[in-house]
């Protein structure tokens, strides 16, 4: 029997126009309503993601920035901040790389250094409670940071996550949406929230179902039992998945989730 259903928002459960599919707030609903823990993960803020199921938020579990800081009833469930030292060197590693820009991603709210206008509009877009700043070196202490996000804003060219693996080898490294790389904590992945989730409403992974399509989704998908790629992931998620549903376009996590 599920228990606790997971999916991804970005190419999984979102069309490739970014809109949720019809139903989506009536089958998350209903389910919820059976008593199973169904949970949004998403690479996004949880201010990005809440306001889409409004009518439903109390009765979700949202997975944001990518496991780093996990929301229930509207409350902050748990986090992995990064410490001072790790985010000193993030700063000084992401700002040798020329047209990289990070965005500090704490609990509350987003911070970017006001350095470049093309920059901030993309940022700002991403994270709709972002405050701009003079230096990020004053926001460390402020409040928790879960995340650092890494933009190639200038020429909407892909970032360089390669050389950030190989300079910063203490930290989790994943290739986001197109121009962007999130960086965390080593245990501040989807997998990891699925298994403090899945200890914390006591489920058992045979118990727990999951949707994703991209390199962040693979952790998730690997400590699930029922787990599921859409047809338009990537092949490192078909890999992990046990099956493979229809494409985001096709609606395919709903297809799924109305057998239940």
């Amino acid at each position: 029997m599920i228990k606790l259903v997971a999916t991804d928002m970005d190419g999984t459960l979102l069309n490739s126009c970014g809109q949720l599919p019809t139903d989506t707030i009536k089958i998350f609903g209903a389910l919820a309503d059976r008593g199973i823990r169904v949970v949004v993960a998403s690479g996004r803020p949880y201010a990005a993601i809440r306001d889409r199921f409004a009518e439903i938020e109390d009765k979700l579990v949202f997975l944001c920035e990518n496991g780093g800081s996990l929301y229930h009833g509207g409350l902050l469930l748990d986090s992995k901040p990064l410490p001072a030292k790790l985010l000193e060197e993030c700063l000084r590693t992401v700002r040798m790389i020329q047209n990289h820009y990070p965005v500090f991603c704490g609990v509350k709210r987003a911070y970017a250094e006001d350095t470049d206008p093309d920059f901030l509009a993309c940022a700002k877009d991403a994270y709709p409670e972002l405050e701009a700043t003079d230096n990020l070196e004053e926001v460390i202490g402020k409040e928790p940071i879960v995340k650092i996000a890494v933009f190639n804003a200038q020429d909407r060219g892909e970032t360089d996550s390669e050389l950030l693996k190989l300079t910063l080898k203490d930290l989790s490294v994943v290739p986001s949406l197109r121009g962007r790389v999130d960086i965390g904590r080593p245990d501040a992945t989807k997998g990891d929230a699925i298994r403090f989730l899945q200890a914390y409403f006591g489920i058992e992974p045979s118990e727990c179902m999951a949707f994703g399509d991209s390199y962040n989704d693979v952790g998730m998908l690997a400590a699930v039992e029922e787990s599921y790629a859409v047809a338009n992931a990537v092949p490192e998620a078909k890999e992990a998945a046990k099956h493979v549903c229809q494409s985001n376009d096709e609606n395919g996590v709903l297809r799924i989730l109305k057998h239940l």
